[in-house]
């Protein structure tokens, strides 16, 4: 069996939801598996530099 490669985009600066969608992730047993990050992590939000260090600390952590 293959380990799982988790998909996340579209966050458009929502914080919160990037929170919610890791914690997901978590929440299936993948919180030290690879999370690929899709387009558009800025604008429309209140919180594009915090999507961008949560990502950051996500992958390189």
């Amino acid at each position: 069996m293959t380990a799982p490669i988790y998909a996340v985009g579209d966050i458009h600066g929502q914080l919160s939801m990037l929170d919610d969608a890791l914690a997901l992730i978590e929440a299936d047993g993948g919180a030290g598996e690879p999370v690929v990050f899709l387009r558009d992590y800025v604008d429309r939000g209140p919180d594009s530099a915090g999507v961008l260090t949560r990502s950051c600390q996500r992958n390189f952590a």
